[in-house]
């Protein structure tokens, strides 16, 4: 799915920190008017009793796939799919027309044009 608001800056989510993706995903949020955002998907996701599901940061994601073998195996072994080896968005916000993304073949980053599609991640803190 696309990030979402194409030519519209995201005041607050251009964070990239590890911690820092859940203020991002309320940043899209309060800002994006646009329906089905991928932070928005993400916020709203309820699983296990869980809703506190959030977009990852830029690090965030970069740290998912430097432990994707074994995030892969665990959600796997609990009945949920591995990582496919595409773009996945971040909700770090690069300018009005781009927000970062990684290739988990090959773990580049890059900004990607918030128009086109990606994968979505969503996750929580613990």
């Amino acid at each position: 799915m696309p990030w979402a608001c194409y030519g519209n800056e995201i005041v607050g989510a251009d964070e990239w920190d590890i911690g820092t993706g859940a203020q991002n995903t309320l940043d899209v949020i309060g800002s994006c008017s646009w329906p089905d955002t991928p932070a928005e998907i993400c916020s709203v996701l309820s699983v296990n009793g869980y809703s506190d599901w959030f977009l990852p940061s830029k690090e965030e994601l970069n740290e998912m796939f430097l432990n994707r073998v074994a995030i892969t195996a665990t959600a796997q072994a609990n009945g949920g799919n591995g990582f496919i080896t595409y773009w996945y968005y971040s909700s770090t916000e690069h300018d009005i027309e781009s927000a970062w993304a990684l290739n988990f073949d090959s773990g580049n980053q890059t900004e990607y044009n918030k128009a086109i599609s990606c994968y979505i991640r969503a996750v929580r803190a613990f």
